[in-house]
């Protein structure tokens, strides 16, 4: 019905502009569950039913992005890439972005 489907636009545009604003520097389901006042079970429905992603995926595409803008355009070292994207460590970044992108955060920034 048409009010459901206008809530979850709501919900999805809410978590867009929350992603936006945060840039990927929160990776938590539950975190942006939480501001959204809704469960992550229901903000994975929505997720999956309008963009056919979960918010796991999104996330990750957002905070990649994010990512690799800062790698090929500022001279911030990897650690410092890694602090800014509040990483706990640099170690933990890099398994990060290996495992999404299937490169180094060096190789890429090198390619670039």
């Amino acid at each position: 019905d048409a009010s459901t489907t206008g809530r979850k636009q709501q919900v999805l545009l809410e978590f867009m502009r929350l992603l936006g604003a945060s840039k990927g520097k929160e990776r938590s389901v539950n975190w942006y569950a939480e501001q959204l006042c809704i469960t992550v079970k229901y903000l994975q429905a929505i997720c999956r039913s309008t963009t056919n992603s979960t918010p796991t995926q999104i996330i990750n595409q957002v905070a990649i992005n994010e990512i690799k803008s800062l790698l090929s355009d500022t001279n911030m070292t990897i650690k410092e890439v890694a602090m800014q994207m509040q990483f706990s460590s640099a170690s933990s970044f890099c398994k990060y972005f290996h495992r999404l992108t299937g490169m180094s955060a060096l190789s890429y920034r090198e390619q670039r």
